[in-house]
C-alpha cells in the first residue's frame, strides 16, 4: 500500500512571493532579502509554538501582532490555514499599533488570495471608517486594489480621488480604470501638460529614508522661482535626454521634488504628474546634492532612470481635500513652471 503523500510545504513559495512584493514596493534586493530572512525565522518560531498551544487562534493572533512584518510567511503556514480572514480582521482593528496599516496594504496581494471578495471589501470598509490614513493607502495601492477586487474596487478608488490622492492613484493605475468624478479630475490634471512617454521613471511605495513635505512647501518652491530673491535657483533640475522632468529644492526641511513634466509609461500609468510632489531614495538625493554643490544654482543632473515616491499635489497646503484649489493654482502657474524646465545652469 502506498503511504499517503505529505502536503507540500507552502512556506518557500510564500517567501518567494514576499520577495516579489517587496521588490515591487521599491525595496532594494538587499533590503528585501533581509525582510525575507526575518519572515522565515518568525514562521519557524510560530510553527514550533503553535503545535503546543491550546488556543490555536489566540496564539496565531498574538504572532500576527508580534511579527507583523512576517504576515506572508504566517499566511502560508499550513497551521494557520482556515483562520486567515479572522486574523486579518483582527489585525485591521489594531492599525493604531506600529506599521500595521501599511503592512496590511503592502501584503494584500498575498492575504487576499485566502479571502473571498466580500470579506476583503468588509475589511477595507472597516479601515476607511476607523483609520484616517486609509484614503492615502487606497490611493497608493490603487493598482493592487484593482487587481485584487476588479470592478469592486471602484468605491475605494472614489474615496481616494475625493480626498485628493490622484497623483498616487495615477502612479499605479491607468485613467481608464478610475470611476466617475475621479476620472474627470484626473483628465483635468493631466491636461496641464503633454505627457512624455517612457518606462524609465518608476513609482514606488518605499524609499530608504524619511521623506515628506515641509510645512511651507509651496512657499519654499515659490522662493526658488522668485527672481532676485535670496533662494532664487537654489535647486537642481532632474533631466532625461536634456529635458528637465523635475526640480529638487535645497531650501526647507525636506528635499522633495516638484514634477515639471507629466510622464506616462507603456501601461498607461503616470509615475510623474505635472505639479505633484515626490520623494526619492537617499543615494539619489545625495547625488543631486553633490551636483548642486559643484554647479551651484540651477544645477543639472542627467538620469537614465529614477524611482519616485508620490507625495501629494502642489498647492493643496497638505490638505488633500483642497484638490480643486490646487488645480486652479497650477493652471495659474503652469507657464511659469514650464519655464523652469527651460532653465540652464
Amino acid at each position: 500500500m502506498d503511504s499517503p503523500q505529505r502536503a507540500e510545504d507552502p512556506l518557500p513559495q510564500a517567501l518567494d512571493d514576499m520577495l516579489a512584493v517587496l521588490q515591487d514596493e521599491g525595496f532594494s534586493p538587499q533590503e528585501a532579502k533581509a525582510h525575507q530572512g526575518k519572515a522565515r525565522y518568525a514562521a519557524e518560531a510560530f510553527r514550533e509554538g503553535w503545535r503546543e498551544a491550546r488556543d490555536k487562534q489566540a496564539y496565531t493572533r498574538s504572532h500576527y501582532g508580534a511579527f507583523s512584518e512576517s504576515i506572508p510567511a504566517l499566511l502560508a503556514s499550513q497551521e494557520s490555514a482556515g483562520i486567515v480572514p479572522e486574523c486579518i480582521s483582527w489585525l485591521s482593528r489594531r492599525c493604531c499599533i506600529g506599521d500595521t496599516l501599511k503592512l496590511l496594504f503592502r501584503y494584500m496581494p498575498l492575504w487576499a488570495r485566502q479571502m473571498p471578495a466580500e470579506r476583503i471589501t468588509e475589511t477595507l470598509e472597516s479601515l476607511v471608517a476607523s483609520e484616517s490614513n486609509t484614503p492615502g493607502y487606497l490611493g497608493a495601492y490603487a493598482g493592487v486594489l484593482d487587481s485584487v477586487l476588479g470592478k469592486h474596487a471602484a468605491p475605494f478608488h472614489e474615496i481616494a480621488s475625493r480626498k485628493g490622492y490622484l497623483p498616487l492613484q495615477l502612479a499605479g493605475l491607468a485613467v481608464s480604470r478610475l470611476p466617475g468624478k475621479g476620472a474627470a479630475q484626473a483628465r483635468a490634471l493631466l491636461s496641464l501638460d503633454d505627457p512624455l512617454e517612457t518606462d524609465a521613471i518608476r513609482a514606488v511605495r518605499h524609499v530608504d529614508h524619511r521623506i515628506g513635505c515641509c510645512p511651507d512647501t509651496e512657499g519654499t518652491y515659490e522662493r526658488v522661482f522668485r527672481e532676485g530673491g535670496f533662494n532664487y535657483g537654489d535647486c537642481a533640475l532632474i533631466s532625461k535626454g536634456g529635458e528637465a522632468l523635475a526640480l529638487m529644492k535645497f531650501t526647507g526641511e525636506y528635499r522633495s521634488m516638484l514634477a515639471l513634466r507629466t510622464v506616462r509609461d507603456t501601461q498607461g500609468r503616470h509615475p510623474l504628474v505635472f505639479g505633484a510632489l515626490y520623494g526619492t531614495n537617499a543615494s539619489f538625493e545625495s547625488h543631486v546634492r553633490d551636483a548642486y554643490k559643484a554647479q551651484g544654482k540651477w544645477a543639472r543632473v542627467e538620469i537614465e532612470g529614477l524611482d519616485v515616491f508620490p507625495l501629494r499635489l502642489m498647492y493643496t497646503d497638505g490638505v488633500p481635500s483642497r484638490f480643486a484649489q490646487g488645480l486652479d493654482m497650477l493652471r495659474d502657474r503652469a507657464a511659469h513652471l514650464k519655464g523652469m524646465r527651460e532653465m540652464r545652469p
